[in-house]
């Protein structure tokens, strides 16, 4: 999934077509009302090499199972 549609679709910027993300918009949406101030920021894969490599260790053992 890219990460600049997500958070444009947090941002409100683009409507959420799917309806499995929709439930975990609604869900992060309410928990928004927990903190003062929330920003989706995008940051560029190559700027975020740690969460890049945490994402695809993550997708590999998910396909391992």
């Amino acid at each position: 999934m890219d990460s600049q549609l997500v958070q444009r679709q947090m941002s409100g910027e683009y409507r959420i077509k799917e309806d499995s993300l929709k439930v975990l918009y609604v869900d992060i949406h309410n928990l928004m009302f927990d903190f003062k101030s929330v920003k989706f920021i995008h940051i560029p894969r190559e700027k975020n090499k740690e969460a890049d490599r945490l994402v695809n260790e993550a997708l590999d053992k998910k396909l391992v199972k």
